[in-house]
């Protein structure tokens, strides 16, 4: 069962990678990434309504894959955040159970759950996400070690950077 969860989900984000549409919401990030990765600064020359680690990250895949950048090489990067953060639910859960079934579980139901949330929409949630799940994660990890302590603050440091309310999702 986990495992046919874990094709289905992995099944949807494919299907929806090849399928998605552009939204406003996502044409708005990615041409704002593209205006980055031409020079412009956030912030100076451009005005935006959330923190910017996000809009950085795709303005690097533009960077690294060049002009020629498709909304599927997006699309891409988001599906593999997707299978980072469901990686992360699985982490996440067996800290805290001993049932592996069960954190395999988590971690498949997760992907269906973000395909519910937005498909393949190029949405800033799933780079919050996986900050704040490793932020999470670390202090499950080693509840009372300052050094994983540093990691989670460092985590949700990035989460915060990544879109303001994701130190929400700890909270």
């Amino acid at each position: 069962l986990v495992a046919l969860c874990a094709l289905a989900g992995i099944g949807l984000l494919v299907h929806a990678a090849l399928l998605s549409q552009l939204t406003t919401d996502a044409g708005y990030y990615l041409a704002t990434a593209e205006l980055v990765a031409d020079g412009s600064v956030v912030y100076r020359d451009i005005g935006l309504t959330y923190t910017p680690l996000a809009l950085w990250i795709a303005a690097m895949v533009r960077s690294v894959v060049g002009e020629s950048t498709s909304y599927g090489t997006h699309a891409g990067v988001l599906a593999a955040f997707h299978i980072a953060n469901a990686l992360l639910i699985w982490a996440l859960a067996r800290c805290l159970t001993r049932r592996a079934v069960l954190a395999a579980g988590a971690g498949a139901i997760s992907l269906l759950l973000f395909y519910r949330y937005g498909g393949m929409h190029w949405v800033l949630e799933p780079f919050t996400n996986l900050f704040a799940l490793s932020a999470a994660w670390a202090v499950f990890r080693r509840p009372r070690s300052w050094r994983w302590a540093a990691v989670a603050g460092f985590g949700i440091g990035l989460a915060f950077l990544t879109k303001q309310y994701g130190v929400l999702l700890l909270v």
